[in-house]
């Protein structure tokens, strides 16, 4: 049907009006803007606005008359003191301008905004937040501008000009415009959002503009995001990749033992080292090119995966997926995978894939080596968080010789147990921490306050974020535990003079109600047939404030692992204790 002159009347009527409209707007807005200070969150005249911004004059409540007769000489104050409601205080903390907003705002009370008005003015002040496809256009960079012309976009394979003169026999503008979008949906993003705006005048332009539209009006969103995830995650490999190969190559030449050297010097400084950017994120990553199969490398990479999020560098996902992938990789191409088995049997139970994680820990285990005792330990571990109570049990009934490393470390233990529990105190916290609220993680929990001697905050130097304050349950135990075993070893060496003598002493101090905690904590061992040791501890509790109620106390008591106070003794001595504890 052939259009005729009234038909391209209106049409061309409707292209100008709203070119009018936009034009309105946009003058409208820069007279608002001239009048409204954003910066102070005040309204001033346009001429004492721009001396303002330009040379930084001090305001205060002295220049409300020369806003009143301002308001009062323009018709646009409505809109000016909409500009005003809508905004908030400045980026400035002056009181000065502080009092003068107030004043303003008294004053705007005679020039109120329609609700028409207020609804144009706002989206100016307070912009809204870029739209999902403005926010991944901006990250895009086209591979060739010379196909955006005049706010559109000419698809290959044509040469950009020849979509506009017309000249391309055979060829359709929207099938070749999707397939472009198809191949890289990125582009569609960008051209999208490039593209809005009122279309040219010039009629083959309208044309191509208005198909343009209806191809991004239609093109699906989830494309974009999956292209989107998939650069991310490109990237995000690209970055973890580089940094892990510069580590391997910077370790290849050094000894074993320089390398435990350093990844254990990188361990002390985790508390001390910046937060701010990835620098502790990739501690962990060197610690575990340093040493594979040292279990404190991943653990300080999934402590801190958060870090790299903040620049865009790596979502956790990806790092996770990414790290299983860097196991997987080097377990392949090693000649011998045992170290690096040793690091992916820590990072499936630390990601809580224990049945995975049991598989590897059993192929282990089963073939001795110099770490032959860790690998039994650690498959006990991940028996019991399976359920496989008695395996664990056997181990800490025979604990196997500690290996070289520990004897290096602390030196041979005074009771065999020992070394078990000091391996299973510092795996078994981290794995708690690191698994939250997930159902294994209590096993887990369990496990570390059984065997537990290092307070949290010192635990946490070895695997992660420390935890200054005992705010949580997991706090609190740490807390509590390390007090109860460290005692526990120490009374372990005395004889049995020694520990009626210290007994006598402790108990000696009960009238001065000067026993600390810890001394009632010693006390309560030496003698847990007797009330005063436990009677003095929840005094002490409720005196330091510590949020441990008897009931706490008691459970915390009976969940110990102290030898020296079984649930028959430890019952009924609580139960009298609590009777001559109440704090008046």
């Amino acid at each position: 049907m052939r259009r005729g002159p009234v038909a391209l009347t209106v049409v061309l009527v409707l292209i100008f009006s709203s070119a009018a409209f936009a034009q309105n707007d946009a003058d409208l807005k820069k007279r608002v803007f001239e009048a409204y200070d954003a910066l102070d969150g005040v309204i001033l005249p346009p001429e004492l606005n721009r001396n303002v911004a330009a040379n930084g004059i001090d305001l205060s409540r002295d220049n409300l008359g020369e806003v009143k007769k301002f308001l009062e000489s323009t018709p646009d104050a409505p809109l000016i003191c909409a500009a005003l409601f809508a905004g908030g205080f400045g980026t400035r903390s002056i009181s000065g301008v502080h009092q003068l907003r107030f004043a303003e705002l008294d004053l705007c009370m005679s020039h109120r905004p329609t609700q028409e008005q207020s609804e144009k003015v706002r989206p100016w002040v307070l912009p809204p937040p870029p739209s999902r496809r403005e926010s991944i256009a901006s990250t895009f960079v086209p591979h060739d501008f010379s196909r955006f012309v005049d706010g559109g976009y000419s698809p290959p394979p044509a040469a950009p000009h020849a979509w506009l003169s017309g000249d391309i026999p055979g060829r359709d503008y929207r099938k070749d415009l999707q397939a472009a979008f198809d191949a890289e949906p990125l582009l569609a993003a960008y051209v999208c959002y490039h593209a809005g705006g009122a279309p040219s005048l010039d009629a083959r332009r309208r044309e191509l503009h208005s198909v343009l539209m209806k191809v991004c009006n239609e093109f699906p969103d989830a494309k974009i995001e999956a292209a989107f995830r998939e650069k991310n995650s490109e990237n995000a490999r690209a970055w973890l990749n580089g940094l892990m190969n510069g580590m391997l190559d910077a370790a290849a030449p050094l000894s074993n033992d320089l390398r435990r050297q350093q990844a254990q010097e990188l361990v002390q400084q985790l508390p001390r080292i910046a937060k701010a950017s990835t620098y502790a994120f990739e501690a962990g990553l060197r610690i575990i090119a340093l040493v594979p199969d040292d279990w404190r490398g991943p653990a300080t990479v999934l402590a801190y995966k958060m870090q790299p999020t903040y620049g865009d560098r790596a979502p956790v996902e990806v790092t996770i997926a990414w790290l299983k992938d860097l196991y997987a990789k080097q377990i392949a191409r090693s000649a011998d995978p045992s170290p690096w088995k040793r690091g992916q049997r820590a990072f499936l139970t630390l990601t809580g894939d224990l049945q995975m994680a049991r598989k590897v820990a059993a192929e282990l285990a089963a073939r001795p080596d110099e770490q032959h005792a860790l690998d039994v330990i650690y498959l006990a571990i991940i028996d019991r968080a399976l359920g496989n109570r008695a395996a664990y049990d056997r181990l800490m009934n025979d604990c196997p010789a500690p290996d070289a490393q520990y004897l290096l470390r602390f030196g041979a233990p005074a009771r065999p147990v020992k070394y078990c529990e000091d391996v299973v105190a510092e795996f078994a916290r981290a794995v708690r921490d690191q698994l939250g609220n997930a159902p294994a993680a209590r096993q887990f929990a369990q496990m570390h306050v059984e065997t537990n001697r290092v307070p949290s905050s010192t635990l946490g130097v070895m695997v992660g974020p420390p935890s200054d304050k005992r705010e949580t349950r997991n706090d609190l135990d740490d807390w509590f535990s390390s007090f109860v075993h460290q005692e526990e070893d120490a009374i372990a060496k005395m004889d049995k003079v020694q520990r009626e003598e210290a007994g006598a002493r402790l108990n000696g101090k009960i009238g001065c109600m000067c026993v600390n905690f810890q001394e009632a904590i010693e006390l309560t061992l030496l003698r847990p047939w007797h009330e005063g040791g436990a009677a003095q501890l929840i005094y002490r509790a409720h005196m330091d404030e510590l949020s441990l109620p008897a009931e706490r106390l008691q459970d915390r008591m009976r969940t110990s692992g102290s030898a020296a106070c079984e649930l028959f003794i430890c019952l009924p001595v609580i139960t009298r204790a609590r009777a001559i504890s109440v704090v008046s």
